[in-house]
């Protein structure tokens, strides 16, 4: 359960203030009618006081996001994914990276999720024990040097249901105590309920109340532990009429188009990705930046070549980062889910005025919409965020084949004796790794564009 900074909860919160004026209310106690007056008033506004705390609370719990005094990344930090299935997919997409980078800069990621993993580090074993699989983890982890390591677990061991609950937080509590050796800050992430999509897919309800269980097992662990924990899924009960029910194809063998967020009812789809993206980034504390340009002063912006007239306004426009690392779909509301960087201007004539970046028209808006501001569309960005999926991507994989190399038999396990001298070139993906690092780092940093603004 979620609790406020300091690991207070609204009870022993409200117990606190109790005490602390129950002295006073006592002395007031003595001074007759007046004092009794006094006590009434004092006890309405510390029940008012009491009732805003947990409303307060409810709000942060069924938001999914524990309280913190500050955002829990912050530039220069190095965020690690630590997972089982859910995690290794993400970086087939790049959406929770880029959802991040674009609201604060300068943080570098590793993934290193293992589809079928648990908090044992099983799948990690390879042709090994799961001891050795788990060691392999804590290796890994010291490989990527996290200053953040966000961990999600919990989706593989639910199968087990009540009956294998206390070996999962036995697990992951010997887990958490060995990542605590990188002295990096450590956020749970839960699990997703399985959708249910319908026939010829099944039923998940029954799996899914066992994951409520490994769920509120997390809060738990989080709270005893005083760790953030990010919840992707919300706490409402699991009602039927919740449940999606659109498939139903004639021909089961292929799946139709549903609004669903996972291709399966278990795998999350780019939707599914690029929506959990935001849950995340809102999770760690990541407000949405404010990119403005008002007249000559930018905010998150830097403004340069400026000149203007009555009718007319141009400049160079370098964002501290790309406002809008999110890829558009085409979907109408997408202008709305994203960062946009927004112009102000006071002093125009009145009529009506074309938008150009870079010689291309983006937006068309009247002396009057100028004034009060227009948010220019995202569009004008796609070819740097495209590149940067793309090194993200490359990136990603550059990374996964250093910590996991193929032939790793041949290279570190039992048939090293054979090509085992090859293992000295598994090293030389770190300065390649970090190339790309600095490629994306360069796209979001320093990409400028030129604005000028027409009367028609």
């Amino acid at each position: 359960m979620p609790v406020f900074p300091g690991g207070q909860s609204p009870h022993s919160i409200s117990v606190i203030l109790f005490k602390s004026v129950r002295a006073s209310v006592r002395q007031f106690k003595v001074l007759g009618p007046l004092g009794n007056h006094l006590v009434k008033e004092v006890s309405a506004v510390i029940r008012a006081i009491t009732l805003l705390i947990c409303i307060v609370f409810v709000d942060l719990t069924f938001s999914g996001i524990t309280a913190q005094a500050e955002p829990l990344i912050k530039s220069g930090d190095r965020v690690v994914f630590l997972g089982g299935t859910f995690i290794e997919r993400m970086q087939n997409y790049g959406h929770v990276e880029a959802e991040i980078a674009a609201r604060v800069s300068g943080v570098t990621f590793r993934n290193l999720g293992w589809s079928g993993d648990n908090v044992w580090g099983e799948s990690r074993a390879v042709f090994g024990t799961i001891p050795q699989g788990f060691e392999r983890l804590q290796r890994d982890m010291t490989l990527a040097k996290p200053s953040v390591i966000l961990v999600s677990y919990g989706v593989n061991e639910a199968h087990a249901g009540s009956v294998g609950l206390s070996r999962f937080v036995a697990g992951y509590k010997t887990l958490l105590d060995d990542l605590k050796r990188h002295e990096a800050v450590i956020v749970l992430v839960t699990p997703c309920y399985y959708e249910n999509l319908g026939p010829p897919l099944p039923d998940p309800r029954a799996y899914n109340a066992n994951l409520k269980l490994y769920i509120d097992a997390i809060d738990s662990l989080a709270t005893a532990q005083n760790l953030s924990v990010i919840h992707l899924s919300g706490r409402e009960s699991l009602r039927e009429e919740n449940a999606k029910n659109e498939l139903r194809p004639q021909n089961w063998r292929v799946l139709p188009e549903h609004s669903g967020l996972t291709s399966n009812g278990i795998h999350f789809t780019s939707l599914g990705y690029r929506t959990l993206a935001q849950r995340i980034a809102d999770g760690l504390g990541l407000s949405k930046s404010i990119f403005s340009v008002t007249e000559m002063q930018g905010t998150n912006v830097e403004v340069s070549d400026y000149a203007a007239t009555s009718d007319s306004v141009s400049f160079v426009m370098t964002p501290n980062r790309i406002a809008s690392l999110a890829l558009t779909t085409g979907a109408a509301d997408d202008e709305g889910n994203v960062n946009q960087i927004r112009l102000r201007f006071t002093n125009l004539r009145s009529g009506k005025y074309s938008i150009f970046i870079d010689a291309a028209k983006v937006l068309r808006a009247t002396a009057n919409e100028l004034k009060i501001g227009v948010s220019l569309p995202t569009s004008f960005q796609q070819l740097e965020v495209k590149r940067a999926y793309q090194l993200t991507a490359e990136k990603n994989t550059m990374f996964f084949h250093r910590h996991r190399p193929q032939n790793e038999t041949y290279l570190f396990l039992f048939r090293k004796h054979e090509q085992g001298n090859n293992a000295v070139e598994i090293p030389l993906f770190d300065p390649i790794v970090d190339g790309f690092e600095k490629k994306i780092q360069a796209i979001q940093n320093s990409t400028s564009y030129r604005v000028e603004i027409r009367k028609n």
